[in-house]
C-alpha cells in the first residue's frame, strides 16, 4: 500500500457555500460570545449576513462583535438571558 500523505491543513467548510449567500438577511445567534456561537456568527458574516449576537456575558460579545465587523458585516450585540422572556424582547 505505500505511504499516503496526510493533509496538513483543514479545508475551509465555508467554501461549499456561495459567496453572499446570506446577503440581505440577518442572523440572530444566541451564545454568540464564544465557541460554536462565535464561529456561527463569523460564518454568517463571511457569507454576507447582518449579525446580531446575544449572550448573558456582555464582555465576551464586545470582542466577537469586533471580529464580525472586521469581515465588513454590521454587528449588533445584546446582553440577553434566553431563559428570561423579558430580556429576549431586547432582540426585536
Amino acid at each position: 500500500m505505500g505511504d499516503i500523505p496526510m493533509a496538513t491543513q483543514r479545508p475551509n467548510p465555508l467554501l461549499v457555500f456561495a459567496p453572499g449567500l446570506f446577503s440581505g438577511t440577518t442572523g440572530l445567534i444566541t451564545g454568540g460570545g464564544r465557541g460554536i456561537g462565535r464561529a456561527t456568527a463569523l460564518g454568517f458574516a463571511r457569507l454576507g449576513a447582518n449579525v446580531v449576537i446575544a449572550s448573558n456575558e456582555p464582555a465576551e460579545l464586545v470582542e466577537v462583535a469586533r471580529e464580525v465587523e472586521s469581515t465588513g458585516a454590521p454587528c449588533l450585540h445584546v446582553e440577553v438571558n434566553i431563559r428570561s422572556g423579558c430580556t429576549c424582547s431586547r432582540c426585536r
